[in-house]
């Protein structure tokens, strides 16, 4: 009786160690279906054009006068120059491109840049340094809102500031210069960007 149990026992201790052996060498995945996998492809190069952005920080001094009052503060600023690439024609799409000539020369025209500047988050990023009051008796004081009109006026100058020393003009000659470099090496034709 106890060898019977015996090779009953070593019997089951085999079959589980087949099973567990079959489970761990069977092969994985195998549902019969063939898959092919396909070199990528861009559908639109629009989504791949954002990359031309400008970024900047800066610290402009304020100097204002709001209701009597002078202001003299620092704040500090960022921002970015970007171009609405969504509005480029759909030429610049894959699909259009290869179907046509790989000789053909396809001319764009970078759009209107977007110049977004704001005032920092970081810690003291808008320090009041002085405030006087241009009247005999009157308070030097500032309320926020007096504040807030000398700090949207620093973020409409340093707009303009950005335009007089050339930021701009240089941001829109170096998207020009990335953007065709870019869509000529992934559309395989030469792609002119105008400034």
């Amino acid at each position: 009786m106890i060898k019977k149990l015996k090779f009953i026992l070593i019997l089951l201790a085999l079959l589980i160690a087949g099973g567990a052996a079959w489970w761990l060498l069977r092969p994985k995945g195998d549902s019969g279906e063939k898959i092919e996998i396909e070199p990528g492809r861009v559908a639109d190069l629009r989504a791949i054009a954002e990359l031309c952005a400008t970024e900047f920080y800066r610290e402009a001094s304020v100097l204002d006068t709001v209701n009597n009052k002078v202001i003299f503060g620092i704040q500090k600023q960022r921002g970015s120059i970007t171009f609405r690439l969504d509005s480029l024609p759909a030429e610049i799409a894959v699909t259009s491109v290869r179907d046509s000539l790989p000789q053909d020369t396809l001319r764009l025209r970078l759009p209107k840049e977007k110049i977004e500047v704001l005032e920092a988050t970081d810690k003291d990023s808008w320090r009041v340094i002085d405030t006087k009051s241009t009247t005999l008796f009157g308070s030097s004081v500032m309320t926020p809102d007096e504040e807030n009109v000398a700090k949207r006026r620093a973020v409409e100058k340093t707009r303009r500031h950005l335009y007089a020393d050339g930021t701009v003009k240089r941001s829109r000659d170096e998207a020009a210069a990335t953007l065709s470099s870019l869509l000529s090496t992934i559309s395989g034709r030469p792609v002119k960007v105008t400034p």
